[in-house]
């Protein structure tokens, strides 16, 4: 810092500590210190002398100095300037907020009143011109204010007055030199003096001096302080007092130049808690600081003993003594009465033997576990046995190097050894049994090396060897190997330490590393990013009341719950610096843990263990642009120039218990796909950024691993070379856009210029031609007067071309004036002229002349205005009037054709009227007939029917039921003609729907299921052609019916009709799935039906033939003549 002579301290809203020394200003952020002098800036402290710090309601910093008040602004980082009395430079002793938010200045000329804001005001209260060095407020709203030279004052209105009967009431004199005020949570005021100590009167008016009473020696209290938990912390030239409400007892702490913690100086000039319950102390050597909610372990040291410090192991006896062993003996600890003396034995001589491991057991006879000596046992302080191995005598212990004793849940009392197992005591006289025991197959350790028993409740005794750990029923001698396959081999190494659960087996190694065996699902899992020191050694391992692991290590305590959350405590905790010993871990009540090392006994009391919930806010304490320092704008937000290639960013995570252990993590937005975890280093930096936005995100934690996931976040913006920004991709496009339109030009000008040349060619080509060609071309400048013309103009109009050139255009074109003026008007009006004029040659014959004006489009650099061309139409013209006239005559011939057509017309009507009626008595006459025959047809029907029914003879009968059903299909097609209002076409479609339905009915026994298929096409035959087709499809569908399914009694079939025109013929398929016909079968001989298929057949002269495959399919094709397809 500035000076080592610290006067104030405060803490701004963002979290950082400031120190007032006599030497300048310091902002302190848990890992460096900034630095602000008079003069360093523009807008500076005004004076070096920092008297008084406050942090108002609004996270203001408020200066008071030797000369003047000053308020910090974060934004720009300097400090202006509030003049209380103009031309004078006060002495600012202290600054208090009221509870009005106004803010009180104590200075060496009495208090001013500042106000900030709208109402931004400096109020002079002159009642009081003397120095104040504390100002007051208690729960009422009076001020009390303390002056150097003449004791306590409060406000009454508008005025201070001096508090009456001060001696008495409140125990300081007129002359009192008060430096602090505290009005504590109860309402006591506490007065503290520098010349008659400390004082405080009640809120029930009881006065008392803890000088007086002798609680405090020393007169000179600089500080007070009321932390977080109600305790009152007061700063003399003496030290460091705490008084402790609860136990009403004053407990001193000073400075000691043989320890490098603790006080770093005796006298104290400041006090202070910040947020995260830091209690900070200013001296005049230096600041010390501690947090009063931080877990402390106490260590218990053997001096003044003739032992060694270094403790291997601890015991409990039933009356709560401790026995403690070390390296040179044994110390009995009375931890209620606070004394430890050495263990002697009933004539009074020191056990000395380097103790490895001690033990109580039900009867309260110490054991004593040596390192290569064998057991002692003691009851009452005399020797009972002194047990070691014997070559001879198999009940003798297997080895001296005994490593652990341990009280089994059955009252015996087990040893481990180095080198020869475990051993069971029997009794005095019989001995021990060694395990494994080697007539027992079942119970052999690969490795006699063994390190430590444990047990939960009645069952297996688990024992820690330098093979792994081992499970031993201690009834059959049989043993078990924790885990088996690969979880052999991850368990396997020196495991020391073991710990016995309910539901599992914690264990460690000698070699780093903690296990833990699950039994419900048999799994074995290495906790790993614990905290635990790589490849530091598992000493011991305890289980807490609430079911809590406690681990000892290399140099820490670690507290692991439940769901393996851990806390970690060392030597900042009270964890003696030297490492913790091996089975050196002792419960002595479910809440009170031992844990031995080099240097005593850490006690730690569960119940007490909190862990540090503040959640640290996490700020930039420096940041560097290409290594040159820089500031973030008033927004925080970083906006950084192309070029810019190292960004380095230094944060800090505003905890102050630990702040060395606050770890960090951190992770650019655009950039990185994952947090990175960047321990207890507060340097981030990235380099050779591209162009673009991001976002840092800074996440900080505490000591103990309280995070803070929302931190810090930076916008940061990259921006691009002035080549890639938006104005210039802006003239890139706009300079593209000018040479695409220059292209353009000039593209659209060789264009032009190919088409000019095109043109001029074809031109020169299409003049050269017109030479050639009989219609004359004349062209005119703008005057009118002709300037060229080709060699048609003397057949055209009987002149050389010599003799038009330079002649005025409309008059050579046109004789009559009143022509040439109405062609020139129209012409120049923008207009094509044509028209068919009569021209007189000069040989006295006559043309007809068809004359075209243009004016021209555009006046081109020949100065062309007019361009005409005339045609001689003479023959067209008489040829046209030639038409005209037989078109009349025509005409006249048209118009007496149409008068005759009109008379025939009439008369016609007359002969189709008579024709009409002539034809509808024929259609009735027809429809007659039909109906007659349809008549006729149905009576031999029915007299059929009623023969068949007289008819025994199934021949007969068969016959007689053929011929029933060619006439009825015959009967069918009058029907049809009846019905239609066509009396000479048949709808093939419907009539062999209807015929088809009406033989199935009558042919289909109900014990067969045919399944009848159609496929009939829409189209009419003629009458000759309709009952033929009849005729051929009953013959064959009828045949399909009965004899296709002939010999079957129930079952189904299929049985298909197609009948539609193909071209110019009608084609008939009728097929079935009966039983078939051979394909060689001659449908032209046979039944009789066959015959008249093929009667009927021929006289269509069409075909008929029978189809192979399954079943039977006959196809029947006959032409049909357009004439005989009627519709």
């Amino acid at each position: 810092m500035t000076q080592s002579q610290v006067t104030a301290i405060a803490q701004d809203g963002a979290g950082f500590i400031w120190f007032g020394t006599t030497s300048g200003l310091n902002r302190f952020d848990g890992y460096k210190v900034r630095k602000y002098l008079k003069g360093d800036v523009a807008e500076s402290i005004p004076h070096d002398f920092v008297r008084s710090l406050l942090v108002d309601s609004s996270g203001v910093l408020w200066v008071g100095t030797g000369g003047g008040l000053s308020v910090y602004d974060p934004g720009t980082q300097s400090f202006r300037h509030i003049e209380l009395l103009q031309g004078s430079e006060l002495k600012v002793y202290v600054i208090y907020e009221a509870q009005s938010g106004e803010v009180l200045v104590g200075t060496s000329l009495g208090v001013f009143s500042v106000k900030t804001g709208a109402d931004k005001r400096v109020q002079y209260l002159d009642s009081l011109r003397e120095p104040v060095r504390a100002i007051v407020q208690d729960t009422e709203g009076q001020l009390w204010v303390g002056t150097e030279r003449n004791g306590l004052f409060r406000q009454e209105g508008n005025r201070f007055v001096a508090a009456d009967g001060m001696d008495e009431k409140y125990g300081v004199g007129p002359d009192a030199y008060i430096r602090e005020l505290l009005f504590d949570m109860e309402g006591n005021l506490w007065i503290a003096t520098y010349n008659d100590g400390l004082s405080v009167l009640s809120k029930t008016g009881v006065f008392q001096s803890f000088t007086e009473s002798g609680d405090l020696e020393d007169k000179r209290v600089r500080a007070l302080l009321e932390d977080n938990l109600g305790n009152i912390w007061i700063g003399s030239d003496k030290g460091l007092h705490k008084w402790n409400r609860d136990k009403q007892k004053l407990h001193s702490y000073s400075y000691d130049p043989r320890k490098t913690e603790g006080l770093i100086g005796d006298l104290v000039y400041d006090l202070f808690q910040d947020v995260g319950g830091v209690i900070w102390v200013s001296t005049f050597k230096g600041v010390s600081s501690f947090n009063t909610q931080t877990t402390q372990f106490p260590i218990y040291g053997l001096e003044g003993l003739d032992v060694d410090d270094s403790i291997s192991s601890l015991a409990v006896d039933s009356l709560g003594k401790v026995a403690v062993g070390t390296h040179s003996g044994v110390v009995i600890w009375d931890p209620l009465a606070g004394t430890m003396q050495d263990f002697r034995d009933s004539a009074g001589e020191l056990f000395s033997d380097h103790v490895m491991n001690i033990l109580f057991d039900n009867f309260d006879q110490l054991w004593i576990g040596t390192y290569s000596n064998g057991v002692y046992l003691y009851s009452n302080q005399i020797l009972v046995a002194h047990f070691v191995h014997e070559e001879d005598r198999e009940a003798s212990l297997s080895s001296n190097a005994i490593t652990d004793l341990y009280l089994s849940s059955t009252g015996d009392v087990w040893t481990s050894t180095f080198g020869g197992g475990v051993n069971r005591f029997v009794s005095i006289e019989e001995g021990f049994e060694r395990y494994p025991e080697l007539s027992n197959l079942s119970g052999q350790f690969p490795d006699l090396r063994c390190y430590e028993i444990d047990e939960y409740a009645l069952g297996t005794l688990w024992i820690g060897t330098a093979e792994g750990v081992f499970g031993l029923d201690p009834v059959t001698g049989d043993t078990a190997r924790l885990g088996t396959g690969e979880a052999e081999l991850v368990v396997s190494g020196d495991i020391i330490s073991v710990l016995a659960t309910q539901n599992g087996i914690w264990f460690g190694g000698l070699e780093g590393g903690l296990f833990y065996f699950d039994f419900s699902s048999n799994e074995l899992e290495r906790k790993v990013g614990l905290n635990l020191t790589e490849g530091a050694a598992v000493y011991g391992l305890l289980s807490a009341a609430d079911e809590s692991v406690w681990i000892a290590s290399a140099g820490s305590i670690l507290r692991l719950d439940g769901t393996d959350k851990v806390l970690k405590f060392d030597h900042e905790h009270g964890v003696q610096v030297g490492e913790l010993n091996f089975n050196a871990d002792l419960n002595l009540t479910p809440e009170i843990l031992l844990f031995g090392g080099n240097e005593g006994v850490n006690v730690v009391r569960t119940e007490q263990v909190r862990r540090n919930d503040y959640v640290p806010p996490v700020r930039v304490t420096q940041l560097l642009l290409n290594n040159k320092k820089a500031e973030l704008s008033n927004g925080g937000m970083l906006q950084l120039e192309y070029g810019v290639n190292g960004l380095s960013v230094e944060v800090a995570a505003l905890d102050y218990t630990y702040p060395q252990k606050n770890r960090y993590q951190y992770k650019l937005e655009g950039y990185d796909a994952r947090w990175i975890d960047n321990g207890t280093n507060r340097n981030i930096t990235y380099t050779n950024l591209h162009p673009g936005s991001y976002l840092l995100r800074v996440q900080g934690a505490n000591s103990d691993g309280v995070w803070n996931e929302d931190g810090l976040s930076i916008p940061i913006t990259i921006n691009p070379p002035l080549w890639a920004t938006w104005w210039a991709y802006c003239v890139y496009v706009a300079l593209a856009l000018f040479s695409l339109y220059q292209l353009m030009i000039f593209s659209s000008k060789r264009i032009n210029r190919q088409a000019e040349d095109r043109f001029n060619r074809r031109l020169r080509g299409y003049v050269e031609s017109l030479d050639d060609t009989a219609e004359c071309v004349l062209n005119a400048n703008q005057q009118g007067n002709v300037m060229f013309s080709n060699n048609a103009v003397a057949g055209v109009l009987g002149k050389r071309p010599s003799e038009v050139g330079g002649y005025p255009l409309f008059e050579i074109l046109f004789q009559q004036a009143g022509q040439r003026h109405e062609a020139k008007e129209y012409v120049d009006s923008g207009n094509n002229f044509r028209e068919e004029v009569p021209y007189l040659m000069s040989d006295g014959t006559g043309k007809i002349l068809e004359i075209s004006v243009s004016p021209a489009l555009e006046t081109p650099e020949d100065g062309v205005a007019y361009v005409s061309i005339v045609r001689d139409v003479t023959e067209r013209s008489r040829e046209q009037e030639a038409l005209r006239v037989s078109h009349g005559q025509l005409t006249v011939e048209l118009n007496n054709l149409h008068n005759q057509l009109d008379i025939t017309l009439v008369k016609n009507a007359d002969q189709r009227t008579d024709f009409s009626a002539v034809l509808a008595e024929k259609d009735v006459l027809l429809r007659e007939i039909h109906d007659r025959v349809y008549d006729n047809l149905g009576t031999l029907t029915s007299l059929l029917s009623i023969q068949s029914a007289k008819c025994s003879d199934p021949v007969i009968l068969n016959i007689l039921g053929e011929n029933e059903r060619r006439i009825s299909s015959i009967a069918l097609v009058h029907e049809r003609l009846y019905q239609s209002r066509e009396v000479r076409r048949v709808a093939m479609g419907e009539y062999v729907d209807v015929l088809l339905s009406t033989l199935y009915r009558k042919l289909v026994s109900e014990e067969l299921e045919i399944n009848l298929l159609k496929e009939l096409g829409e189209f009419d035959l003629a009458i000759d052609l309709a009952v033929p087709c009849g005729l051929i499809i009953n013959e064959l569908f009828s045949n399909a019916l009965i004899h296709g399914f002939e010999g079957r009694q129930h079952g189904s079939g299929t049985v298909e009709v197609k009948l539609y025109l193909l071209a110019k013929e009608c084609v008939i398929f009728v097929s079935d799935s009966g039983r078939g016909l051979p394909i060689e079968v001659n449908t032209e001989a046979g039944s009789m039906g066959f015959e008249i298929v093929s009667i009927l057949v021929e006289q269509l002269e069409g075909s008929f033939r029978l189809i192979g495959g399954q079943g039977t399919t006959f196809e029947v094709r006959f032409p049909v003549l357009r004439d005989g397809i009627v519709g």
